[in-house]
């Protein structure tokens, strides 16, 4: 094991920066290969994109050495006691020990597990495909369970339930989606989770899917002019602003996509791209091109 020093926890939260540096430090120090990408949240009036989420493959790693880098990470990133120890716990759980994530969004940080996929369907079966801890410093973590849906039938119905409720430029997003994936001979629906979220104990009221789309290579740029037409509607940015930003990142392959409405009841749809392999050769590599 590599020297991890602990820093100390606050009430306050670090840097986004920081809590950047201080995690890819930390795969880096693993001394095996992760990936990272970006994404972007759209709403009424917000337009998200200091994001990014982290996953390493946990296939043959030590679980006592992983738990002691761990739970020295998630202090330093001020996740409280009680629920480190219930994060850390997943470890000894098969399931639950597939890949690990990390995710950043502004002052929130992110940690998930994620199961392998069952080699059949499990019909009738409550199946958490990850599990996530969201918390910011002082406040309780709320725990989410990313749970299967276990057939094309159920993904149409829980598609067709949320954009009852959201904005039709929301459905056309989708539908564009199903185009692309028809052009690419993939099959429609892709793989979809159900968002489960609660915080001490209780369902915090978010109602929200995220579909899986990195089959398909859709380009983020496909879906250019609905971006721009939803940015207007729901104002979330300038058009200057998202113009910008498609010119920047359209060439990038979507790898998820989530809909629905968060805690609060507002609508919002968050797409994931860009993701970037990095090797254990390359210690550092995302700095440049990330900061």
């Amino acid at each position: 094991m590599t020297g991890w020093t602990s820093l100390p926890s606050s009430t306050e939260p670090r840097p986004f920066a920081e809590r950047q540096a201080l995690i890819e430090s930390w795969l880096d120090s693993l001394a095996r290969p992760y990936s990272a990408e970006r994404s972007v949240k759209c709403a009424p009036a917000r337009w998200a994109h200091q994001r990014r989420l982290y996953s390493v493959p946990l296939e043959g790693v030590d679980a006592d050495d992983l738990a002691v880098r761990l739970e020295g990470l998630l202090e330093s990133l001020a996740l409280a006691p009680g629920d480190r120890r219930a994060f850390v716990a997943g470890l000894s759980t098969q399931t639950m020990a597939h890949y690990l994530h990390l995710g950043l969004e502004a002052a929130t940080t992110k940690v998930y597990w994620e199961a392998p996929l069952p080699d059949k369907a499990l019909p009738g079966r409550r199946f958490p495909l990850y599990q996530a801890w969201k918390w910011r410093p002082g406040v309780d973590a709320s725990v989410s369970d990313y749970v299967l849906l276990e057939s094309a039938e159920a993904v149409r119905h829980a598609l067709a339930s949320t954009l009852a409720a959201m904005p039709p430029l929301v459905g056309d997003v989708i539908e564009q989606l199903e185009v692309s994936h028809a052009l690419a001979r993939k099959p429609w629906p892709p793989l979809t989770v159900r968002i489960e979220e609660r915080r001490q104990g209780r369902d915090t009221g978010r109602d929200s899917l995220n579909l899986h789309l990195h089959p398909a290579e859709i380009r983020l740029g496909e879906l250019a002019g609905l971006l721009l037409s939803l940015a207007r509607e729901w104002r979330c940015t300038s058009r200057a602003q998202a113009i910008e930003w498609i010119a920047a990142h359209g060439d990038k392959p979507l790898s998820n996509l989530s809909l629905g409405f968060d805690a609060k009841g507002e609508p919002f749809v968050t797409f994931y791209h860009g993701v970037t392999l990095v090797s254990p050769t390359s210690t550092g590599a995302l700095a440049a091109q990330w900061r």
